[in-house]
């Protein structure tokens, strides 16, 4: 189990990213990352990211991937999606999501819960996130989608989309 850090201020993208001192800079070298049961990526307290996070691994029941921050607790690490059409998607399974501060004003969601290929979502965490000026053009979506749980791939119409074991808690999005 392996832990990382990401710290937009005083990061480089060559550092390992293993302590805080040799932190990574951003999110898509975090999204290049071949995550493990167990691991987490630890975003820096009171720094804005730039991008989307991507998290396609997966990790176990009992050994989850954990998205998280280290740093002062009373100031979020932002990211802030720009153009992404999400600024945080996880397509993998036993992954948690805690304590963020996500916007997107310019994409379609803030955190994207989606299965891929097989149709099932499970284990997946987001919790003490704050989810905020989320925006799409879709006329038929009129409010922003500030955490969203669907699916990319149906390859039939008999197809069921699952999920199991999301949990959602204690998240705040704006008014």
């Amino acid at each position: 189990m392996s832990v990382y850090f990401v710290d937009s201020l005083n990061g480089n993208d060559e550092n390992s990213g293993l302590d805080a001192l040799q932190a990574f800079k951003s999110l898509e070298r975090v999204n290049k990352l071949k995550l493990h049961a167990g691991d987490r990526v630890l975003l820096k307290s009171g720094c804005v990211f730039s991008g989307h996070l991507d998290i396609t691994d997966s990790g176990e029941q009992y050994a989850p991937i954990e998205i998280a921050f280290y740093g002062r607790e009373n100031k979020k690490p932002v990211i802030n999606g720009e153009e992404s059409e999400y600024a945080v998607r996880v397509t993998g399974e036993y992954v948690t999501v805690r304590g963020l501060e996500v916007s997107n004003p310019k994409g379609k969601y803030g955190i994207a819960l989606v299965s891929m290929l097989h149709g099932a979502t499970r284990g997946v965490t987001v919790a003490d996130c704050y989810v905020h000026d989320v925006w799409t053009d879709n006329p038929v979506e009129k409010n922003d989608i500030n955490i969203f749980l669907g699916h990319t791939y149906r390859p039939s119409a008999s197809w069921d989309h699952k999920a199991a074991g999301i949990s959602v808690e204690t998240n705040r999005e704006a008014p």
